[in-house]
């Protein structure tokens, strides 16, 4: 397992503002070969918990495209974190979601 927190997309993820460099990222990450479901060693979130944390990148036609692009993936959204949560679980408990969550379910 890894510390997903201290990579390279999620500080981008924090500290960015630009949808095109956020967008090419998680595109980019899809498509890696990496294991689109590794967990985090202390916390058990995935990419997509991350992903949930900073959902505001993602609430635009263009962002909701990622999410639907990692449920394509195959990206594990069931995977529960310590705290018992899903990525479902924390969308639904932020504002204007709705399509996030549309896309995630499809």
């Amino acid at each position: 397992m890894a510390k997903l927190r201290e990579g390279k997309l999620y500080q981008l993820l924090k500290e960015s503002n630009n949808a095109d460099e956020i967008f090419d990222a998680c595109y980019n990450h899809a498509y890696s070969g990496k294991d689109l479901n590794a967990r985090d060693e202390e916390t058990g979130e995935n990419f997509m918990h991350l992903l949930a944390e900073e959902i505001r990148h993602f609430t635009s036609a263009r962002g909701v495209g990622i999410i639907y692009l990692m449920a394509c993936k195959g990206v594990d959204l069931d995977i529960a974190d310590i705290n018992g949560d899903t990525f479902l679980h924390k969308i639904c408990q932020k504002p204007h979601t709705h399509r996030v969550l549309v896309s995630a379910i499809r």
